[in-house]
């Protein structure tokens, strides 16, 4: 898919299933077509998170604290990342 919600979709739906590879292609394929959707950087960390990934997880919170500032959860995946 050439759009980016398909792409988001498409993460989504791999989430749920646990098919975090095919989340993560996905999630950095929305980024790399909008790199300011914060709700896909933050999904591209969860990934990460989830995969044990921390380092890159902390890199894209960083890109999604900047774009979505008054999202607790993106601040919540941000502190629980850096105790890690």
């Amino acid at each position: 898919p050439i759009h980016t919600e398909s792409w988001y979709k498409q993460g989504q739906a791999a989430m749920e299933c646990e098919d975090y590879d095919t989340a993560k292609n996905a999630f950095s394929r929305v980024v790399s077509l909008d790199p300011d959707n914060g709700e896909a950087w933050n999904n591209l960390a969860a990934v990460n998170l989830h995969t044990k990934n921390y380092k890159e997880a902390l890199g894209s919170l960083e890109f999604a604290v900047k774009h979505k500032r008054q999202n607790w959860k993106v601040w919540e995946n941000y502190l629980t990342c850096a105790l890690h």
